[in-house]
């Protein structure tokens, strides 16, 4: 088998494999039961697809799609230049960040991003574009930040109110809406609801407070007096556009950075027709690493190539990582579950997106790098042997000298214009723990990798960039195509039965959804700082990275999740006496916020883990605060080697940290805090940013590394009676309620505000399908 063929067979072997597995085992677990009639369930499944295709139609996409932008202006120059002029503002950062889609979706730019815009829009119009450089004065570089005085345009509303509410009444779950209720619908789909109903809005603010008071306290006061005259400097780097109808005509100046014409009049140093070169972008690298530990020394080495690409490329792109066990390649792996898979294993295989990773090295329990070709060969089942073998002769078996697997990383890096760079390692499985790392130590008792060690190995990865604010009617419309691409698994799992898809299933499997569909509702959670701040302009200033994963958790018999926020830099401006200046407690006070906001989309039963957790409980146990400074060495008696390794991650980044004295079961959590830019997120465990949640596996419990699935274990959870029984409809309506969860947290978040919670549209999506369906299922 070759290369591409390898390429072509993960992704529908993986999803046929492991989504029908669980709803296998528990209908052989008791065959005898009657199942109902696949009949009903089908024709729902076409009600529910057709009122989202509805809806999906009736979505305004002018807010995040360039050709419906472009058709809205009938490709006309005039009304181009007066939408990018009077319809995105003007927010100052380095470079460029957005590109022309994220300038779109933010509805905000610097001069570069609006520039790169409007020369998109008017060359695909027809027009003959260029993007112009040159040098503005202190005096010009502050006429150009006092754009952000004006008000950031706000977006169009989501779409149209009737048609909205003509495919939820397709559903036939309710009355029909009378006019009040139409009339707070399209209310609502205009404008979001207000923050003030946030739950956690009085927590976050105390907390910014609490943040500056024990910083202020140790001597740490948040911001620069620079702030201001490092943003003029910034701006003096200037660009605009230069159009023309024809090669015969001649150029003419348009300044989109500028609501108005500016004062005055600027010669270009030089031009961009094709491309705005490297040293202009932020950029976005990805690439994974193994560690093995040899003969008492430790060796780190990639198992893929670096994935490098401007962050304007990635805007609402999911990305996603897993490791594929070999087990999971060769048959369809519906009789036994994930745990078994992995002790079976002889070697993993990087993945990411619908296929392998590019030049990807596969790798056994021992650190063994494998040849993909080679691994495909007849006698592939020689690896594990010959590993065992290779470690014997270097130091017996279970010898200190033989190889090790102690970790494995992701590693991501965002490069600046400057060319700066900030890496961030996110482990997805480790033996050895920050603080041996730092120091170089293999312990001496390190034992053989097991398939215990091996369980974090399967969890998947989704990450995604985000370069500036999020349109909601971009998130609905996400969840909305998600939704509509899963429809093949759900009418797999209704007409396959208890057996293995078919041949003629298995196509039509290809293009389900593999990626976690929340990332648009989160950043768009996110995006409401501003608003709960209310003073002055805030942005996103480069770029954010969150990373979900979910899989098998360290702890046997335990699932997981988690929501990672890796980097979220932000700048505010307000005005005083008339005079721009920058307030680094709005950025702290939108870092806290996120923080707070991420664990809204985790799908767990159990309480989240995560740094407000941490100095909740320290507050109540009465715990002292410690501030330590950017580059100081972190040493507290109360928290262990591996928490002080990963704070001081962050203090030699350039970060204060602000953590309890005090260390839970599941590990430290402290704020890193920016004290120049009052960027601030709270970490947890060995440095990662997020929330986490565990709860117990099931013991039909196979994890799809290809389609989302942990909402769908909280499901089962729920169901557990059912399921266990042997009943199929406990999962066949939690892989339904799985797919629905995030999109109807994005939907509903949008109806039920505007017609109340009789009209949900998540409660009418799903609570004949997902909801009351599973009672119908299960009984």
């Amino acid at each position: 088998m070759n290369w591409l063929k390898w390429q072509q067979i993960v992704s529908p072997l993986l999803i046929a494999s492991l989504v029908f597995g669980p709803w296998v085992q528990a209908a052989q677990s008791n065959p005898g039961d009657d199942k109902p009639s696949p009949g009903y369930y089908l024709d729902k499944i076409d009600q529910l697809m057709s009122a989202a295709e509805a809806m999906r139609s009736s979505i305004d996409r002018s807010a995040f799609d360039l050709d419906v932008l472009l058709d809205n202006t009938d490709y006309e120059a005039e009304n181009i230049i007066s939408f990018v002029k009077e319809e995105v503002g003007f927010e100052q950062y380095p470079g460029t960040l957005r590109g022309p889609l994220g300038t779109l979706m933010s509805r905000s730019g610097n001069a570069l991003d609006q520039s790169i815009l409007l020369a998109k829009l008017l060359r695909d119009a027809g027009f003959d574009a260029r993007i112009a450089r040159g040098r503005l004065d202190d005096a010009q570089a502050r006429e150009l930040l006092n754009e952000m005085r004006l008000d950031r345009p706000a977006y169009p509303a989501i779409g149209s109110a009737p048609e909205f509410a003509a495919a939820i009444q397709s559903l036939e779950l309710g009355p029909k809406l009378d006019d009040a209720q139409l009339e707070q619908l399209a209310h609502t789909l205009a404008e979001p609801p207000p923050v003030d109903g946030f739950s956690g809005l009085d927590t976050v603010r105390r907390q910014t407070g609490e943040i500056e008071g024990w910083l202020q306290k140790a001597g740490v006061t948040l911001g620069s007096t620079d702030s201001l005259a490092a943003a003029v400097a910034e701006a003096q780097d200037y660009f605009w556009v230069q159009f023309r109808d024809s090669a015969a005509s001649p150029w003419g100046n348009v300044h989109p950075g500028f609501r108005e014409a500016p004062s005055f009049d600027l010669s270009f140093t030089e031009v961009f027709t094709e491309s705005i070169p490297a040293e202009l972008q932020h950029r976005f690298r990805f690439q994974v690493f193994i560690e093995r530990a040899i003969a008492g020394r430790l060796d780190v080495m990639p198992i893929s190539d670096p994935w490098e690409r401007p962050t304007a490329n990635l805007n609402g792109t999911p990305l996603v990582y897993t490791n594929i066990p070999d087990t999971m390649m060769r048959d369809l792996a519906v009789r036994a579950d994930l745990a078994v898979k992995l002790e079976q294993a002889s070697f993993f295989a990087p993945a990411f997106g619908s296929g392998l990773v590019d030049s990807a090295r596969f790798f056994d329990s021992t650190g063994t790098l494998v040849d993909p070709e080679v691994a495909n060969a007849a006698g592939a089942g020689i690896f594990k042997t010959l590993g065992g073998l290779f470690g014997d002769a270097l130091g017996g078996t279970g010898g200190s000298g033989a190889p090790r697997l102690t970790a494995q990383w992701l590693e991501f890096t965002l490069i600046a214009p400057d060319g700066s760079e900030r890496s961030y390692r996110r482990t997805t499985m480790d033996r050895l723990g920050p603080d041996a790392r730092r120091r170089g130590e293999v312990p001496a008792n390190l034992g053989p990798t097991s398939a215990e060690h091996l369980r974090p190995l399967l969890q998947r990865h989704t990450f995604m960039v985000s370069t500036g604010a999020t349109p909601r009617a971009m998130a609905m419309d996400f969840a909305l195509e998600s939704l509509l691409k899963s429809r093949p698994l759900f009418e797999a799992i209704i007409t396959e039965g208890s057996e293995p898809p078919s041949a003629a299933t298995q196509p039509s499997l290809k293009n389900v959804p593999k990626a976690w569909a929340g990332h648009l509702k989160l950043f768009g959670l996110f995006d409401r700082a501003e608003d709960a701040y209310a003073n002055g302009r805030q942005y996103r200033s480069g770029p954010a990275l969150v990373v979900q994963r979910e899989g098998l958790a360290e702890e046997r018999g335990k699932v997981t999740e988690a929501i990672d926020i890796v980097q979220n830099p932000r700048r505010a401006f307000a005005w005083k006496d008339g005079e721009l200046e920058y307030v680094p407690q709005a950025v702290a006070f939108a870092g806290i916020w996120e923080t707070a906001s991420e664990g809204s989309v985790i799908s767990g039963a159990s309480e989240p883990f995560n740094t407000g957790y941490v100095f909740e409980e320290a507050k109540q146990s009465g715990a002292p605060i410690s501030v330590i400074r950017p580059g100081e060495t972190a040493s507290l008696d109360s928290l262990t080697a591996d928490s002080l390794a990963s704070i001081q991650q962050d203090l030699d980044r350039g970060f204060a940290v602000v953590v309890p004295n005090q260390e839970f079961a599941q590990g430290a959590g402290w704020w890193r805090v920016d004290p120049l830019t009052g960027e601030t997120l709270g970490q947890i465990g060995s440095g990662m940013g997020g929330d986490m949640t565990e709860w117990v596996e099931l013991a039909t419990f196979a994890l799809s590394v290809a389609t989302a699935c942990v909402g769908q274990l909280a499901c089962m959870s729920s169901h557990g009676a059912a399921v266990n029984s042997g009943s199929y409809g406990g999962f066949a309506c939690c892989s339904i309620w799985n797919a629905f969860l995030l999109a109807g947290g994005i939907i509903g978040g949008v109806v039920s505000a505007g017609v109340g919670t009789g009209w949900d549209i998540f409660g009418a999506l799903t609570g004949d399908i997902a909801g009351a369906t599973c009672a119908v299922f299960d009984g």
